[in-house]
């Protein structure tokens, strides 16, 4: 189709060209000057996370798209999308959109654009249904066959109602039909959600069983041998491996080749792709040896072996009472406990910065999949960052301070992650391989780009540290060290971790809650968003840390108890402060030193039931729970969160540390009923959901 030449109407941008381009609730450092609206790039890097992967993606580059009616109507979008919030009534969350958020919004409006104008469209006005209708089909049609799904094409399609919401403040979009009214871009896309279960894949079992405990191997056992080798290789390259004492080089020679004869060492083995060298002869011996590392420790000028037949001679009489050795770097890898084997065949200068990145990557494993954070929050962890608490029974609490970034602002806000003490010991290796201020920036291969800076891209060397294991640790197998799964390696991503980690934990009794609790959702229903529903296995270690994490929470409560008078309410509430009167009343015979652990002894079994919530805390036990009403005896197990009345069951204990979650319920129950449209038996609903959590919040505060 051939298209209309533009018009000049709507050329000129409603938004003064000198307006400064600034983001809603965003603070523009005085170091820089924002963006105005006149330019064609907006960068809004001096205000996004300083650990931000990605920076493109905090980027606006209007010269991708080339009229001008269209550029501006790009520009007037984005620029709204930045500073004024959604309007009600309208789809789609309401807050303003973050910096992060702009290439792939712009992404969007740049596709939605270049087809309206093989449409022939010249700007917004002559936009109809039709055209909205040709565009759903353009978009599944032009996916990439990996991205060809309803769910790629709602997220396409999503920007048609941004844009019609928006339409006020778009030259030209004001007559803009809303896209396919009363349906979501979800709907129109044929996208069912499936009640919000996060799509990103589980890592298997028996794939991520591997990859912990070879990175617990590479934090615990590696990590020394890894670091010292570094060191060594670093000092040999800078040619400060002996002092200068004026020995010839034949001297310098002969004097390693005495110290690795009398420590039991070898020589260093030439490696698959070492380098051949002419002169010497097929069948000679020199072959087998790295010349070049030999030279290198014994502090030789570089080539000097290879160019001097005095120093071939010294090492080819040497070579035959001596063996080869992988590697040949100093230090030998350690013994590995699990196997009795050294965790390394040995380690030699092509190794080194493979094998730092490896332990950079076991250590993002730890991090990641045990504290279940996000990339972002894991990448701006700093020097420093952890932190230790020392409990009242003398055992110590790690945290980890970070920032948290989702549903907060660009520079995001500062968070803490309960750690346990692999974690601990990830951070304390992170710190002790570079001098960088972010533990995750790139330490490695130092001549290459990035260096010193947060790695752009974690899942490339996550991947790459997977292929080492099977690489380095699997040759002598009969199978892979990290399994196929349906015949192809399993290709990590970041997500994966939190969403594996989130699945076990909520797959505990009322684990949806402990999920919250750790993940610091801001609502249990992402929380079990990122749970999800399908079936597979159970981790033991998670149930133990569950163990005494539910027995720290029984004791607090009987300290607030004790101490402050906080009294229990709900159903349960009343049994709940007689059993801790009961263990006060013990106590009084009891030394004062010894009480924290008979304390902790004699609410053991108690806490054995407590599931600690953010609505109510259940002492679960089958035979009065309001939850198993409905579900077999041999099948009364667990508690069943979505069928928990903290109103009637016997089980449901309130404290003041819930009424905040049922006020806000009921407030949002309360909103929503005000929306106009609502059938009458769904007002009636929202109006008694929210007298029921008033009432919870009522029960609560009095507590």
């Amino acid at each position: 189709m051939t298209v209309q030449p533009l018009g000049p109407r709507f050329t000129q941008a409603i938004v003064p060209e000198d307006t400064q381009v600034i983001p809603a609730g965003v603070t523009w450092p005085a170091t820089s000057p924002p963006p105005r609206f006149g330019d064609d790039e907006w960068d809004f890097l001096p205000v996004g996370p300083a650990s931000l992967r990605q920076v493109h993606m905090i980027k606006a580059d209007f010269t991708v798209i080339d009229p001008p009616t269209w550029r501006t109507a790009a520009k007037e979008f984005i620029y709204a999308r930045l500073t004024v919030e959604q309007p009600r009534g309208q789809r789609g969350v309401r807050r303003t959109m973050k910096p992060t958020g702009t290439y792939i919004e712009l992404w969007k409006v740049r596709l939605w654009f270049e087809y309206l104008m093989t449409r022939g469209h010249v700007d917004l006005t002559t936009v109809t249904q039709a055209d909205y209708a040709g565009y759903l089909e353009h978009a599944r049609n032009n996916a990439a066959d990996g991205q060809r799904s309803p769910q790629w094409t709602s997220r396409v399609i999503d920007v048609l109602w941004r844009l019609h919401a928006y339409r006020r403040h778009i030259t030209g979009a004001e007559a803009l039909p809303i896209p396919w009214p009363g349906f979501s871009a979800q709907r129109v896309a044929g996208y069912r959600d499936t009640g919000w279960e996060n799509q990103t894949p589980r890592i298997p079992e028996d794939v991520i069983a591997p990859i912990v405990r070879w990175s617990l191997t590479y934090v615990d056992v590696a990590a020394p041998d890894i670091i010292a080798c570094a060191a060594e290789w670093s000092a040999v390259r800078s040619g400060v491996v002996r002092s200068k004492t004026g020995e010839s080089s034949e001297q310098r020679l002969t004097l390693w080749l005495q110290d690795q004869h009398a420590q039991g060492r070898g020589l260093p083995a030439a490696g698959p792709r070492g380098k051949t060298y002419r002169n010497l002869a097929a069948d000679d011996p020199l072959r087998k040896i790295n010349l070049n590392l030999v030279g290198r420790l014994a502090d030789l000028p570089t080539g000097a072996i290879a160019s001097n037949p005095r120093l071939q001679a010294i090492l080819r009489n040497q070579a035959a009472n001596m063996t080869l050795e992988t590697g040949g770097l100093p230090t030998r890898p350690t013994t590995n406990p699990e196997t009795g084997e050294p965790w390394h065949p040995g380690i030699g200068p092509n190794d080194v910065d493979g094998l730092l990145s490896a332990l950079t990557m076991a250590c993002y494993v730890l991090i990641a999949y045990l504290t279940g954070m996000r990339d972002s929050e894991v990448a701006s962890l700093k020097r420093g960052c952890l932190r230790a608490e020392r409990l009242p029974d003398g055992r110590t609490r790690y945290w980890l301070d970070g920032t948290a970034f989702k549903n907060e602002p660009s520079e995001g806000r500062p968070a803490s992650w309960v750690a346990i003490e692999p974690v601990a010991r990830a951070v304390t290796v992170l710190e002790s391989l570079h001098s960088f201020d972010y533990l995750f920036a790139r330490h490695w291969l130092p001549n290459s780009p990035g260096y010193g800076e947060i790695s752009r891209n974690i899942n490339a060397p996550l991947n790459e540290f997977l292929g080492l294991l099977n690489e380095v640790h699997g040759p002598n197998l009969e199978s892979p060290v990290i399994p196929l799964v349906n015949g192809e390696p399993w290709r990590l991503t970041t997500r994966q971790f939190r969403r594996t980690i989130s699945w076990h934990i909520a797959n505990r009794p009322f684990g949806v809650i402990a999920l919250k609790l750790q993940y610091q959702h801001v609502n249990v229903a992402t929380s079990l968003g990122y749970a999800g529903s399908s079936e597979s296995g159970f981790r033991q270690e998670v149930e133990t840390e569950g163990a005494l994490g539910r027995l720290d929470d029984i004791y607090t409560m009987y300290e607030r108890h004790r101490i402050s008078g906080e009294t229990s309410t709900g159903p349960g509430g009343p049994a709940v402060d007689a059993e801790f009167d009961r263990v006060a009343a013990e106590m009084e015979a009891i030394p004062v030193a010894a009480r924290p652990d008979r304390v902790r002894a004699m609410l053991r079994d108690r806490a054995a039931t407590l599931h600690v919530g953010p609505a109510a805390d259940c002492f679960f036990r089958a035979a009065t729970a309001v939850c198993q009403q409905h579900v077999p005896l041999n099948e009364r197990v667990a508690p069943v969160v979505a069928l928990c009345d903290p109103v009637r069951c016997t089980n449901a204990r309130l404290g003041p540390e819930h009424r905040r979650l049922w006020a806000e319920l009921a407030e949002e129950a309360e909103h929503l009923a005000e929306r106009p449209g609502l059938p009458l038996i769904q007002v009636e609903a929202l109006t008694t959901s929210a007298e029921r959590a008033r009432l919870l919040a009522a029960q609560a505060e009095a507590g």
